[in-house]
């Protein structure tokens, strides 16, 4: 870093580097600065690119140091302060596209057979897609719809649609509402790993199930099961509230009259999966 800089040299270099940004796209600390010095104004430059580098450092560990109290913290306080101070080092949004998640699941597990991904909704039109299958956003939750036989059998933000033909044309309305809808703009507003997904509709094969498991890891490690049942429905499959277990399987309670509300006590259980896809 060099030892003396002025304001006006240091607003040079922003001005340089702000607009000049779209050169680094995709390339490392090391390339940027090599990229700085065989610039016209590579010395200027470079000097801001070190000058911006160090507050940038700074931010991160003001923000996101762990508190001192951390180990004394329960699970909720520990998720929720994770929530409100999230890494910008982390690829979040990597982590929550459910088509990519989808690809690196299918080396793993069993997963339903992929039919179709569109970006733009207009695309749906010109799709060829079966009598039955299952319609999603891959960038968000509760927006989600079903198709059997040619008809729109449920659809979670809107009623309405149900019985519904599925033509191309009302999927593709359907898909324009979840793009733009309350839910969507607020994920982007409220929580970070959304900010940065692209918008994209996923068609996929229906999977009837019992129940659903979700995985909760810490450190790479399973600790916590949740349970999602399922009970027949008139047009398939509905909730039927949740059950919790440790990483022996052993059943958990709810840890709140809230949570109890849609926990199943009168369920006798599910049997342990797999180990192997536990360990």
């Amino acid at each position: 870093m060099p030892s003396q800089f002025n304001m006006r040299t240091f607003s040079l270099d922003l001005k340089f580097s702000v607009s000049q940004s779209h050169r680094f796209d995709g390339m490392n600390p090391p390339a940027i600065k090599e990229q700085l010095l065989s610039s016209k104004m590579g010395t200027l430059a470079l000097q801001g690119f070190l000058v911006l580098s160090k507050p940038m450092m700074t931010w991160r560990r003001h923000h996101y140091a762990k508190p001192a109290n951390w180990q004394r913290r329960t699970y909720r306080q520990k998720v929720r302060w994770r929530c409100r101070h999230p890494d910008p080092q982390v690829d979040y949004a990597g982590l929550v596209d459910k088509r990519k998640v989808g690809e690196f699941a299918k080396s793993l597990l069993p997963v339903p057979q992929h039919i179709a991904c569109v970006r733009i909704p207009a695309e749906i039109e010109k799709l060829a897609l079966p009598d039955s299958f299952v319609m999603k956003a891959s960038h968000g939750w509760n927006m989600h719809a079903l198709v059997r036989d040619g008809k729109v059998t449920r659809h979670s933000c809107d009623k309405a649609d149900e019985g519904e033909k599925a033509t191309g044309a009302n999927l593709s309305r359907i898909a324009s509402g979840w793009f733009r809808s309350k839910e969507n703009l607020l994920l982007r507003a409220r929580e970070w790993q959304y900010r940065g997904l692209e918008p994209g509709i996923l068609f996929e094969q229906i999977i009837d199930v019992e129940y659903e498991l979700e995985l909760f890891l810490f450190h790479g490690q399973y600790r916590i099961a949740m349970i999602h049942l399922r009970k027949p429905g008139e047009n398939g499959p509905v909730s039927d509230g949740y059950l919790l277990y440790d990483q022996y399987w052993n059943r958990l309670e709810p840890g709140s009259h809230k949570d109890a509300k849609l926990y199943n006590h009168s369920s006798p259980g599910v049997p342990p999966p797999d180990p192997g896809l536990l360990s």
